[in-house]
């Protein structure tokens, strides 16, 4: 169960809370795979150089791995506690 300070939180404050977090995330990933697409384009473009564009592009791919976990995690735990009422993990939200 969900606690703060040995409070269970109500269901549906939960559910707000985890949809908070998970449209967080999703701006986050977003914004990653933006920042990727951007430097593919530079790199293609010819408009840096091929050394300090790959380099650049592999740091925006390695950026962008965290965030897709934390989607896909924030989403797991929405659909089980919606879904299937089933708790999320004790945690600081």
């Amino acid at each position: 169960m969900s606690q703060e300070s040995g409070v269970v939180k109500p269901v549906k404050e939960l559910e707000a809370e985890w949809l908070k977090r998970l449209q967080e995330a999703q701006a986050h990933h977003r914004h990653a795979l933006k920042h990727q697409q951007q430097m593919m384009d530079e790199l293609s473009k010819g408009l840096m150089e091929e050394v300090d564009g790959s380099f650049a592009l592999a740091q925006s791919k390695h950026a962008a791995k965290p965030a897709l976990d934390d989607l896909v995690r924030c989403q797991e735990v929405l659909v089980d506690l919606v879904l299937r009422k089933n708790m999320p993990p004790d945690e600081r939200l």
